[in-house]
């Protein structure tokens, strides 16, 4: 018997060593074909100048056109990689994506392919691409080995086109991108008579960034009243800045680089069939494509209902003057803006609740309390909580409720009420009783040999300096569940505000509309498109840009005040 289970063990031990060595196969075979789609052949010094796609803060975006992906590097500045290579980071943020994101946004959003590099093509692609990267990007460089690889949503996906191969459709891909930030605010941070994106605006203009305010603004976007929307999108084409790109065939032919003056022969060579119409049609006709594909519902899977239940009240004036911003500066920036007489427009308007406009400003209606308060509960609990416990207790509520069928929103107010009133019932036995409190979180704090049951290290590389004296005295310190859901749905609502949505356009034939499921399908001035919508850029945000927007927010209404002063 003995040495049966001594053989099964065996056998299960050589299967998990097969198993390991495929998937070591695989990962090598698919990183091969990546550097094969980048470098120019025989040369691993030079990259095709069409790869390069862009780059943000934290990720560079290249593209692997044989496969019409798109693969995206993290970016690390000199001796700041995390130790593995990016692996703990880049699981977890595919979890969430898969857990957590795919709840609110649906089928707008696809997950990735994690692939395993090797450090030495990391830093041979990093300097292969370095003279194709601004200028202002290049302090930080490729080095973590894991990346991930996405559709990539500026081509229409092969089950559109492939069936229209018959009709040797061969017109061009046009893809538009478009950031559209916030575009709603909670009742609690109605201070100004302008929206945050256009507040920015001082901000960026004050440090030089732009020469002009621009006349977008996302509640009109958001609006989906026609006119609101086509002022909102002329703005944009106006003014891209970084909330909109154009390409064609994947390479970019529009953004804030571009010469505005060369839209008409852009928009000329995307509406063939359309020639000789003045630039006034075609801005009609573009405006018409674009909103109809941010407006058109072309999915439909349950929204994530019950991460919606009202948190408990908590007043603004439980606010110290530590954590709220100088009253003086908030009157004398209203002030200002109200005797500018420029305001934005709040009132929003019904969207089909799938469509990606509906979705994105539904996930950005998570409720978290005002900022300040938002401010004082990160200040709080910092010292205890990181992005890798705030994110793991996310995961883990979004994974035990997978399975159950939507619920009415009502319902779920009454249960959250319900729960409240029993947690405040047993308030007074938990005061004696602390072990048994059921309304309260606390992390788990690593102990003297460095092992702790959840994981403490923050999966963003953020190191927490405390002495291990400072975190026993603290294990003590609890968070309401109230509390944590409101950071958590600031962080996710975050994520929201700053997704990008594209969508592919192709031209087509009414011969080929047959061919196609309806909702992929536009019609307008007498021309038919192709067309798909996608989501991305929804990764986790760390908690500490909770802390990097109470900076920009003192910074604009300085700015606010600096520029509205020489105007008013």
């Amino acid at each position: 018997m003995v040495l049966n289970e001594g053989s099964s063990s065996g056998e299960t031990w050589i299967r998990e060593i097969d198993a390991a060595e495929r998937a070591k196969q695989k990962n090598d075979r698919a990183w091969k074909f990546v550097l094969d789609q980048i470098f120019i052949a025989g040369d691993r010094r030079s990259v095709k100048e069409c790869v390069y796609r862009g780059e943000g803060n934290a990720n560079l975006v290249l593209a692997l056109p044989c496969e019409r992906k798109v693969v995206r590097f993290r970016k690390s500045l000199p001796g700041k990689a995390d130790p593995d290579g990016g692996e703990a980071r880049t699981r977890q943020e595919n979890q969430f994506l898969r857990v957590v994101i795919l709840r609110f946004l649906g089928e707008y959003v696809q997950p990735p392919e994690i692939i395993r590099g090797r450090p030495e093509d990391m830093a041979l692609l990093s300097e292969a691409i370095r003279s194709l990267r601004p200028e202002s990007r290049r302090g930080k460089d490729i080095v973590e080995e894991y990346v991930t690889k996405y559709v990539d949503y500026a081509f229409l996906p092969a089950k559109l086109t492939d069936s229209l191969q018959q009709y040797h459709c061969s017109r061009p891909t046009f893809c538009v991108e478009i950031k559209p930030k916030q575009g709603f605010r909670h009742e609690s941070d109605e201070q100004f008579q302008r929206c945050t994106y256009c507040l920015t605006q001082y901000s960026k203009m004050n440090s030089g960034v732009i020469k002009s305010r621009s006349t977008y603004c996302p509640f009109d976007l958001f609006s989906g009243d026609a006119e609101r929307m086509k002022k909102s999108i002329h703005g944009l084409l106006k003014s891209p800045q970084n909330n909109l790109r154009i390409f064609k065939n994947g390479n970019i032919i529009y953004d804030c680089n571009s010469n505005p003056d060369d839209l008409e022969y852009i928009l000329g060579e995307w509406f063939v069939a359309s020639r000789y119409r003045s630039m006034e049609q075609y801005l009609k006709i573009f405006v018409r494509l674009v909103s109809t594909a941010l407006l058109r519902e072309f999915h439909h899977t349950p929204m994530n209902e019950s991460a919606y239940c009202p948190l408990a009240r908590i007043s603004s004036q439980d606010c110290d003057n530590e954590t709220r911003i100088e009253q003086e500066l908030v009157v004398k920036a209203k002030k200002l803006l109200y005797l500018s007489d420029c305001e934005c427009n709040f009132i929003g308007g019904d969207l089909l609740p799938d469509s990606v406009l509906g979705r994105i400003r539904r996930m950005q209606q998570l409720p978290y309390y005002s900022t300040d308060i938002v401010y004082k509960i990160y200040l709080k609990y910092i010292r205890i909580w990181n992005d890798n416990s705030i994110y793991s207790s996310m995961i883990r509520m979004h994974s035990s409720k997978k399975n159950e069928l939507p619920i009415r929103i009502e319902e779920l107010c009454e249960r959250c009420e319900s729960a409240r009133t029993k947690d405040a019932s047993s308030a007074a036995y938990s005061s004696v009783n602390p072990s048994e409190s059921t309304n309260t979180l606390k992390p788990k704090i690593p102990g003297k040999n460095g092992n702790n049951s959840t994981p403490s290290a923050d999966f963003r590389s953020n190191k927490l300096d405390r002495n291990l004296d400072e975190t026993e005295g603290e294990i003590n310190i609890v968070i309401t569940n109230d509390e944590l859901r409101a950071l958590q749905n600031y962080l996710l609502a975050t994520t929201a505000k700053d997704c990008s949505i594209l969508m592919a356009f192709q031209e087509i034939d009414s011969a080929c509309i047959p061919n196609v499921a309806e909702p992929n399908v536009v019609e307008t001035d007498q021309l038919s498109f192709l067309v798909n919508v996608g989501i991305l850029d929804v990764d986790p945000k760390s908690i500490h840009c909770i802390k990097k927007h109470r900076k920009r927010d003192i910074n604009v209404l300085v700015s606010v005040t600096k520029i509205l002063e020489k105007e008013v």
